[in-house]
């Protein structure tokens, strides 16, 4: 085999394959951002362009050594071994299925998963407010206003009444209300 030969099949074709599983990569991860495109960042868009960088890259370098004929460096292993390095992020990449979405997003997906469980602990601890408040009330109205305070600090309202209603369900009588001034 040839010099000539041995720098188009083990550089220019690996460098080529490379090229385009990353641009198959990226082009993969345009559509997913295209469909999130209200939650991405600035993170997601870096990350998401080492793809189509890698892969215009190696197209240039592979394209370069297919019409120079001359192995990369001059040598004909290392940049094989280079390329083979090289295409198991992209492979990784391709075999995760309908992970590949959540890769990019990582970061809109964290921040929303942080306020679900800052709401949640905020929900728990007037929860646990409110179970202490009931433990030392005595009287109807005096559980309704701890419970209104509840509701208000949680939910943010204006306005908040709790009413009683009778056991045929017919009639509601108020027992307390309060507007937040």
């Amino acid at each position: 085999m040839s010099p000539h030969d041995q720098a188009v099949y083990f550089n220019a074709l690996p460098l080529l394959i490379v090229a385009a599983s990353y641009l198959f990569v990226a082009a993969l991860l345009g559509r997913a951002l295209w469909r999130q495109r209200e939650r991405v960042t600035t993170a997601d868009l870096a990350l998401a362009s080492i793809f189509p960088a890698v892969g215009i890259a190696a197209a240039i370098l592979g394209i370069v050594v297919l019409e120079d004929g001359e192995p990369v460096g001059g040598h004909i292993w290392p940049p094989f071994v280079a390329c083979v390095i090289a295409l198991i992020p992209a492979l990784a990449f391709l075999f995760r299925g309908q992970e590949r979405a959540n890769v990019v997003l990582t970061t809109a997906r964290a921040r929303e998963a942080e306020q679900r469980v800052s709401l949640r602990e905020r929900e728990l601890d007037s929860v646990a407010s409110l179970s202490r408040s009931l433990a030392r009330t005595q009287d109807p109205a005096s559980a309704g206003r701890a419970l209104l305070d509840e509701i208000e600090s949680l939910l943010g309202v204006e306005f908040a009444a709790l009413a009683l209603i009778d056991e045929d369900g017919r009639e509601a009588h108020g027992l307390v209300a309060r507007t937040a001034n």
